[in-house]
């Protein structure tokens, strides 16, 4: 009886020893454990140093999204960009093109559009730029005129195209 006893407690030991996966170096991706280490890290990065890497990265979504196109084709309120890699989509929260029809909802967006107008009113030139809005978003505009046809005349009209960028993904990659 003592036999069968013994040898049934052996094969509980042998089966939970076998069952039981023990984590080995073999079995761990290194690499992978350093990467999402390295990405945990508390960075501490200045308004200034994020502001600056948010303008840096928009001119860069910029640039490609606009590979492929001409300025006076973007439609008002447009939203697909196409030619963006998935690697640079993660960088985008939102993009679009305002127009008269379609401006900026708050309130300092409604500033920057004024800005905009204010310029092409006088004579001033019209460059990009990144702002930071109520909410803490960050939102690079590019600006660019384009003709729309009325009445049988050609009217030139301000044309934005903003791309509110991922906080959290830019701070992980700056």
């Amino acid at each position: 009886m003592k036999d069968y006893r013994f040898l049934l407690i052996v094969f509980i030991f042998l089966i939970s020893e076998t069952s039981c996966k023990i984590e080995t170096d073999k079995n761990i991706d290194v690499e992978k454990v350093k990467q999402e280490m390295a990405d945990r890290k508390f960075k501490r990065l200045t308004d200034a140093q994020i502001v600056q890497g948010a303008y840096d990265k928009a001119v860069e979504l910029r640039k490609s999204a606009l590979k492929d196109l001409k300025l006076d084709t973007l439609l008002c309120g447009k939203t697909d960009f196409s030619a963006l890699s998935a690697k640079e989509k993660i960088f985008i929260e939102k993009i679009e093109v305002s127009c008269e029809e379609n401006p900026f909802r708050d309130s300092k967006g409604k500033q920057v559009w004024e800005a905009y107008h204010y310029n092409i009113q006088n004579g001033l030139p019209l460059k990009d730029n990144i702002q930071k809005l109520e909410d803490g978003e960050l939102v690079y505009s590019f600006p660019f005129s384009f003709e729309k046809s009325e009445n049988d005349s050609i009217i030139h009209q301000l044309g934005l195209l903003n791309i509110w960028i991922n906080k959290k993904e830019l701070i992980r990659n700056l």
